[in-house]
C-alpha cells in the first residue's frame, strides 16, 4: 500500500469514528431526557396511588369467617 492510500484510509477511519461518537453521544443525551421523563411520571403515579389509599376508609370492612373456624 502506498503512503497516500494509508493516509486516505486513516482519514476515512477517523471520519467514521467522529460520526459514530457524534451519534452515540446524541443518542445518550436523548436517552437521559427520556429516563428523566419516566422517573417524573413514576413519581406522579406513586403519589396518585397513595392518595387513593389515603382517601379510602378501611375501618368499615367486614371480615367473613369460615364456619370451620367457628367450631
Amino acid at each position: 500500500m502506498t503512503k497516500k492510500k494509508k493516509w486516505i484510509n486513516a482519514l476515512i477511519f477517523i471520519g467514521g469514528l467522529i460520526v459514530f461518537l457524534f451519534y452515540y453521544f446524541e443518542d445518550k443525551i436523548d436517552t437521559d431526557v427520556i429516563e428523566e421523563k419516566h422517573e417524573e411520571s413514576a413519581e406522579k403515579s406513586t403519589d396518585s396511588i397513595f392518595e387513593v389509599f389515603e382517601k379510602e376508609e378501611f375501618d368499615n370492612i367486614e371480615t367473613e369467617q369460615d364456619s370451620a373456624l367457628m367450631q
